[in-house]
């Protein structure tokens, strides 16, 4: 606290980055310290069964089925014998490429039609679609009438 105008005492505040009002009062701190926890509690609930699949994956089957509850480390020694078993198949290989030929074209038409259609908003002209054309046409069946009578680029 500062002296103000006429004796008042004004409360700090701590300036940021520019715009960014930080205040640093002790419900501003505790808010801090809760959020950070339940955000460990996000990740640790996130990470823990992702880190017991992958140790249950590269332990010995017997030694797995006779340990109870979480695996921490694997169990009976590492072994990879069920990775080489499915990474010989060389239908799980082909249905990798599958997946990864999918994912990479979609990701780039996505990508090219994202790009094209913030070019064409960015430019000034009549033919750019009012905010109300849009809805209407991603809200509507592509055939009713409704659209096409309506629409500012029919013939």
């Amino acid at each position: 606290m500062i002296p103000g105008k006429a004796g008042k005492m004004e409360k700090t505040v701590k300036r940021g980055r520019e715009g960014m009002v930080e205040s640093s009062s002790f419900a501003g701190h505790m808010a801090n310290v809760i959020l950070g926890l339940v955000l460990l509690l996000i990740a640790f609930c996130s990470i823990v069964p992702m880190w017991h699949v992958l140790m249950a994956s590269i332990s010995e089957g017997r030694g797995l089925f006779a340990k109870d509850g979480l695996v921490l480390l694997p169990v009976g020694g590492l072994n990879f014998e069920g990775y080489k078993l499915v990474f010989s198949d060389p239908s799980i290989l082909r249905s990798y490429a599958v997946t990864v030929f999918y994912v990479v074209g979609t990701a780039g038409l996505g990508l090219l039609l994202n790009v094209l259609g913030g070019y064409v908003l960015s430019q000034n002209s009549r033919l750019k679609p009012t905010p109300l054309w849009v809805v209407s046409r991603h809200t509507t069946p592509a055939g009713s009438s409704t659209n096409r009578e309506n629409s500012r680029f029919s013939r």
